[in-house]
């Protein structure tokens, strides 16, 4: 397997995949989420909630690999949207519960539905050799960087 070396034609195929990514969001985004009046960013903490029944804004942070402070200012929008509650344990008071509620999980359900459906339209224009190379890259990428 060849390996690509020369660095100037790395950063231009780089630059080649951002602009297909912005592009494609461009696309998906008002399909997605807009509709909901929701961001991409609140869709993952929503999505995060739905995988078990209580979070701390820690553990939210860590799932998603961002710093509390920046979960916190979504996690207020969505208790302001009446999506997510947020509570303090009985048993020490200085931890603080945030979980998603009736509301919440069925916007989530929605939304998900909706997005399913959106990169299913998108995404079976692939062949499965194309969708199995691209996986495939991604992860192998993935596991380059992580080591």
């Amino acid at each position: 397997m060849k390996v690509v070396a020369d660095s100037k034609n790395i950063l231009l195929e780089v630059e080649r995949i951002e602009k297909a990514f912005l592009e494609i969001m461009d696309v998906l985004k008002p399909e997605i989420w807009e509709e909901e009046e929701i961001t991409s960013t609140q869709f993952q903490i929503l999505k995060t909630l739905s995988s078990r029944e209580k979070w701390t804004v820690s553990e939210i942070a860590d799932a998603m690999k961002v710093r509390a402070s920046a979960t916190t200012v979504i996690i207020d929008r969505l208790v302001k949207r009446g999506l997510v509650d947020r509570y303090r344990s009985e048993l020490d008071r200085r931890i603080v519960y945030v979980q998603l509620n009736a509301l919440g999980l069925h916007t989530f359900g929605l939304i998900q539905e909706k997005r399913n459906g959106v990169l299913i339209k998108y995404m079976s224009q692939l062949t499965e050799k194309q969708l199995s190379d691209m996986v495939h890259s991604i992860e192998h990428l993935s596991a380059i960087v992580k080591t």
